[in-house]
Parts: structure tokens; sequence; C-alpha cells
């Protein structure tokens, strides 16, 4: 027996892994990323160093917020892909997902490790809205770097991407307001800078100022430009736009139909004196005229809500958060 024994001895000593001890590994959760996966979520987990395959198991991993694992696999040597549910689709939250008895490729264990990651929808805080020349809606982020586009006739709206890449002529950013009139070919108007820049474009080309008051002199009352609206619905006159200023509580009609296109000089108060009163906003961010609903659309100064102005009732919505917008949630 004692001969026997020996071998086992030195076999303990020599194997970290063997026998009644685990050597302590030091390796953790180096990144964590989620994304939707039909009902669950797709949550992906890399560790610092390669891990044994074979301790992987989704009863070792646990996610706060009533997340439940229901599947773990390694896809490559230090990546593992779980399956979560019970997530709930709120705005975007932290979540912690934590490890526990990982062993690493040497056998070394991990007691416990965690790494942190978002998941949920994006609050999409609308800074400025103007139609398109082919009836869709351009939304721009409250930042002026990210835009969307809703379009009237289905309802929807995509997912958003850099503003760069939208294919409009934006001489100038980042944009503050924008609007469309239906004379000159059809003209997209903007403003940036905080609404002292002023530009335009449509099918016979477009042109920029630098001062939008210095060059509308009859404006200069309401100073810079927050939103843009043409008055289409209510006054007949696709080209009377109402312009709000900067905190979205007054506003001007700016006549784009006259040779020398003019504000009235005078400003009102919204809601007070907009169309009867009764908006559910405290000021206008952004806003634009859906001619296929014959609806007004107007957005609250921070982005986060907007109401809809209907064109057969004459009456608004209820104020609407811009997590649902068309079909879909807009994500920045």
């Amino acid at each position: 027996m004692p001969r026997r024994l020996l071998p086992l001895v030195l076999l303990c000593l020599v194997v970290s892994a063997g026998c009644d001890s685990v050597e302590e590994a030091t390796f953790g959760i180096s990144g964590v990323t989620a994304e939707a996966d039909n009902a669950a979520v797709a949550v992906t987990v890399t560790f610092s160093e390669a891990i044994d395959p074979g301790s992987i198991r989704a009863d070792r991993f646990l996610v706060d917020g009533g997340g439940r694992v229901t599947t773990a696999d390694a896809t490559s040597a230090r990546v593992v892909r779980l399956l979560v549910e019970g997530l709930a689709e709120t705005p975007r939250a932290t979540y912690t997902v934590t490890a526990r008895d990982i062993f690493d490729e040497l056998g070394r264990s991990a007691a416990e490790v965690s790494g942190s990651f978002q998941f949920g929808r994006d609050q999409y805080a609308v800074g400025a809205a103007f139609s398109r020349l082919n009836g869709d809606v351009v939304l721009v982020d409250l930042g002026g770097a990210r835009f969307a586009i809703f379009d009237p006739r289905t309802g929807t709206a995509t997912s958003s991407l850099p503003l760069s890449s939208l294919s409009e002529p934006l001489m100038l950013t980042p944009l503050t307001a924008g609007t469309l009139t239906r004379s000159g070919g059809n003209r997209v108007h903007l403003w940036a800078s905080g609404g002292s820049t002023y530009g335009f474009y449509s099918g016979n080309g477009g042109g920029a100022f630098p001062n939008f008051s210095s060059q509308y002199d009859s404006c200069a009352g309401l100073g810079v430009v927050g939103a843009a609206l043409t008055s289409g619905l209510d006054t007949g006159n696709s080209d009377q736009v109402y312009l709000f200023d900067e905190t979205g509580t007054r506003f001007t009609v700016w006549d784009f139909s006259l040779a020398t296109p003019t504000c009235s000089g005078s400003q009102a108060s919204f809601p007070r004196d907009f169309l009867g009163g009764g908006a559910p906003l405290s000021g206008v961010g952004a806003a634009f005229y859906d001619d296929i609903a014959e609806a007004y659309y107007l957005f609250s100064t921070d982005g986060e809500s907007y109401t809809v102005f209907d064109g057969a009732t004459l009456t608004f919505s209820a104020a609407l958060s811009t997590l649902e917008f068309g079909n879909r949630t807009l994500a920045l």
C-alpha cells in the first residue's frame, strides 16, 4: 500500500487543479454587450482570458433585474453567449451579469466575476423635424447628431443613423429647426447654430445666410428660431410658417408666399394662443405638418414627448412619449 500511495501524493503536489486544492484564477469579465433576440435577450460575455468550455453552464450565470439565463454557449476561447429571458423592454437600464465557478483553460477557478451591460429602449429626444420633398419626415435628435425617417403613409419610423449620412444637402449643422413650404419648387427651410443661421434648398438649388433675422428683419423680434411649422392645415396657405422662439413659448407667422417673405411682426403665446389653446405641452421644440393625415405634430422642448393636432376634429391628443412613435421605438 505505501508504495502505491507515493505516486498519488506526488501527483497532488504537481497538478494544481487536482485533489483537494484548486488554484484561484485572476481572470475576469472584460466586456458585456446585449441585443434583442426575438422575445429574449442575447448577452455576449467576453472574459479576459481563455476559459474552459466544460465549465460553462446556464446555472452558473446570474443576471439581475429579473433576468433568467436559459442557455449558455462558449462561442470562442474567451466568449460566451447567454440567452436571457425576463428582462423588461423598458427605457435603457444597466444590468449586471455574474459568473460563478468558471474555470480558465489551465483549470484555475474564479469564484465569482461580474460585468455590466445596458439594454432597453433609448429615449429618442427629437430636437428638429422637417418634411422631405418626397413626403417623408426627417426627425433629428436633440443633440443634432442622428436622425430617423418617419413615413406618414405607413406610420412607420426607421432606426436612426448619423446625420452625416442624410442625403439632403445640409449646409448647416447642428440642425435646430426645419420645415417644408410648397412654393419655389418645394423648399425645405433649415435653421442651425441655435436657430440664428438659416438655409434652404429645393429642386432649383439652395442657399445659406449667416443670420436669419438680418436677412428677414421683420422676424427679428422673435430672436432665434427654435422650431418651425408650415401652417397649411388651419390657414389654407401652405407657405405660411409658424416660427417658435428658442423657449418654444412665443411664435409668429412667417408668410413665405409674399414676394419678400415677411413675419407678422408680433408674437403670440404658446399654448394659450395656438389653435385655440389646449396643447398639452408647455413649449414647442420641434414640429412638422403631416399633409397626408392633415395633422400637426408638436414636440416638447426637451424632445421627449409630443402631441398631435387632428385637422378633422380640431383637437390635440394627450401628450405621448417619444419612446413610442409610429409603429416602433425611436432609438438613437
